[in-house]
């Protein structure tokens, strides 16, 4: 059995279409649990379950990798698989991670697949800028590192690396990966194993998360705090350059993508100095 983890902030009213993506996988219903952990939400909607196998669990522990581990620590299956309240799953999404792990035998390894940044027709400079920017999780592998949005682990591996640290609010799956590639796990891309994810179409959408990084970047544990405070404050070139360098992109969205960059530069400036002030890190 596999065990599909998801925290849950404030988001329970993207778990409907979630749930009929998970509905609607391809392999049969009784290879797999959801779990569905809530992590401080202010109103918990119990959704309609489409007849799968879910279980919804409430983290007190602030923090989605709290929340992740609370799942873990849960999980009946062998195999557990990690992605977001916001992403929807394609409908060959599991049968492509169990094809891959028929294959592993007893390989360790963390398979990560692919996330897709859909926006709608007539998107607003922010959906642009997201979906210009994008989650390369195939780059992000070759870095050494995956997104949770779409990650997968055999249990046993999970529970011997010591699960995510909890210390940060962002940035915990960079801290896991590598721990493992450091214990000489393997780290998979996955191209066929794809989740959808729509494009954040709001200023308040992007800033939160800028917010929630820089926050979780000083809150890791043993950061250089001095490395990250030269990183948020030098300009952001390299990410205007890769901006510029999208030929599969229009120059005006190369051009609004670089605009909405400038402004969360700002945005991740003034973050770093109301948690030096004493507030608390962005956990959204």
């Amino acid at each position: 059995m596999y065990s599909i983890i998801v925290p849950v902030y404030e988001q329970w009213n993207l778990i409907p279409v979630l749930l009929e993506a998970l509905s609607a996988q391809s392999i049969c219903k009784a290879l797999y649990e959801i779990i569905l952990v809530d992590n401080g939400s202010t109103v918990i909607e119990k959704p309609n379950y489409n007849g799968l196998n879910v279980r919804i669990l409430k983290c007190d522990r602030l923090g989605s990798y709290a929340a992740r581990n609370l799942g873990a620590e849960n999980a009946r299956g062998k195999w557990l698989i990690f992605t977001d309240s916001d992403c929807i799953p394609r409908p060959d999404w599991l049968s492509a991670i169990d094809f891959y792990i028929n294959g592993l035998k007893d390989q360790p390894a963390i398979l990560a697949g692919k996330v897709d940044i859909s926006s709608s027709e007539n998107a607003s400079w922010y959906e642009i800028y997201d979906s210009v920017k994008g989650i390369n999780q195939a780059q992000y592998v070759e870095s050494g590192y995956a997104a949770t949005a779409n990650l997968s682990v055999k249990r046993s591996l999970f529970e011997q690396l010591g699960a995510f640290s909890e210390r940060a609010y962002s940035g915990g799956d960079v801290d896991f990966c590598k721990k493992a590639i450091r214990s000489k796990v393997q780290l998979i891309y996955l191209p066929d194993s794809v989740v959808n994810h729509p494009a954040r179409k709001t200023w308040y959408e992007l800033e939160t998360k800028a917010r929630r990084i820089v926050g979780g970047q000083l809150s890791r544990p043993n950061v250089n705090r001095l490395r990250v405070l030269l990183g948020v404050y030098t300009p952001p070139v390299r990410a205007v350059k890769k901006f510029f360098c999208k030929s599969n992109t229009s120059i005006n969205h190369r051009v609004i993508a670089v605009l909405v960059q400038m402004r969360l530069w700002l945005t991740e400036m003034i973050e770093v100095l109301l948690i030096f002030s004493g507030n608390p890190p962005e956990r959204r």
